[in-house]
C-alpha cells in the first residue's frame, strides 16, 4: 500500500513538469489579434544596432496588423521598441521556441499563423535549424512568405531567411559537428543536405 501510494504521489507530482508549456509568450498592445491586408517584403539585417525604419517599413506593410517576433532564447525586449516605433500596431508580440517540443506546439503554430509581420530575432542559427526544421513554424514562416506577410531577421535570423544558410554546427563540441550547407527549396526553408 506505502508502495503505491508514493507511486501516485511521485506521478502527481511529476505529470504537471510534462504537461507544462515549452515556449514562452510575451504580448503588448491589443490582446485579440486582427486581420489586415498585408504587402510582401523582406527585412535582411546583417546584425548590430537595429534599424528604427526598417521596422517603420515592416509595420506599413503590415497595415497596422500584429508583429510578431520569434526566437530560440531572449527576452521580449523587441516589444516595446518595435511599439514605440509603430504605436498603431495592433499588437507585438516575441515567442521564444527554445525547442522542438515547443515549435510543435499548437499554440506557436496558430500565433504564427495569425502574424501580420514576423520577425527572427538573431541568436544562434544553428537552433534554429536544430529546433524548427520540419516543423509548424518551419511550415508556418513559409506560409506567411507564401501569404504576402512582411518578414524580416537580423544576423541568425537573417542567415535563416536567405537563400543559403550556414548552420554554425561546426562551432559544436562535438564530433559531428561540420558545418553544412542549407539550400532552401520548395516548401522547405530550412533543410539539411549532406
Amino acid at each position: 500500500m506505502k508502495k503505491s501510494l508514493f507511486f501516485l504521489f511521485v506521478v502527481c507530482s511529476v505529470l504537471p513538469a510534462w504537461a507544462a508549456k515549452q515556449y514562452s509568450y510575451f504580448r503588448v498592445g491589443n490582446p485579440n489579434d486582427v486581420t489586415t491586408s498585408t504587402t510582401a517584403g523582406t527585412v535582411l539585417m546583417g546584425g548590430g544596432t537595429d534599424v528604427d525604419a526598417a521596422f517603420q517599413w515592416m509595420c506599413q506593410r503590415s497595415s497596422n496588423g500584429d508583429f510578431l517576433v520569434i526566437r530560440a532564447t531572449g527576452t521580449d525586449a523587441y516589444n516595446p521598441y518595435i511599439q514605440q516605433l509603430c504605436p498603431n500596431e495592433n499588437s507585438v508580440s516575441t515567442l521564444i521556441i527554445p525547442n522542438r517540443t515547443a515549435a510543435n506546439d499548437p499554440f506557436v503554430a496558430s500565433t504564427i499563423q495569425n502574424a501580420e509581420a514576423l520577425w527572427i530575432a538573431g541568436g544562434d542559427q544553428s537552433n534554429y535549424i536544430n529546433f524548427w526544421t520540419g516543423t509548424p513554424v518551419e511550415s508556418g514562416v513559409n506560409a506567411l512568405i507564401a501569404r504576402s506577410v512582411p518578414v524580416g531577421g537580423t544576423s541568425a535570423g537573417m542567415n535563416v531567411l536567405s537563400q543559403f544558410v550556414y548552420s554554425a554546427w561546426a562551432a559544436r563540441a562535438s564530433p559531428q559537428a561540420r558545418p553544412l550547407l542549407i539550400l532552401l527549396t520548395g516548401t522547405s526553408r530550412w533543410r539539411k543536405t549532406s
